[in-house]
């Protein structure tokens, strides 16, 4: 009995095997199958991830060239604006010295002219 029944248990056993293994293999296909699957579309993923960020990164580039360019566009506005203000300062200081140097010679031509009547006064 126990021979029947290990009998009828090996057959069973390799009916179920034989059953289960093609169902194994293509199950092992199919996981193969999905896993290629999988790969390509994390390098997909990964390509678009790159490209996105060489296109973040020339923008900064690009906005960075813009910044400078105004930033030197504007240094050498401010720069001109400082020359034309010095220029104007040193002519008015010339113009001012010009003004003293007539006030002091009239100052000293009228204090001349008064000290000279004094003098002749008291003569």
């Amino acid at each position: 009995m126990l021979q029947t029944f290990l009998g009828g248990f090996a057959i069973f056993w390799l009916t179920l095997s034989s059953l289960c293994l093609p169902t194994l293999t293509q199950l092992h296909d199919q996981v193969r199958r999905e896993k290629v699957l999988l790969e390509n579309e994390l390098e997909n993923e990964q390509e678009y991830i790159v490209n996105k960020l060489q296109k973040e990164l020339e923008s900064a580039r690009l906005e960075k060239e813009r910044i400078a360019e105004e930033v030197e566009r504007e240094q050498a506005h401010v720069a001109n604006n400082l020359r034309y203000k010095l220029a104007e300062l040193r002519k008015e200081k010339v113009d001012l010295e010009n003004k003293l140097e007539a006030e002091q010679e009239y100052v000293m031509n009228k204090l001349t002219k008064q000290l000279e009547a004094v003098s002749s006064e008291k003569q």
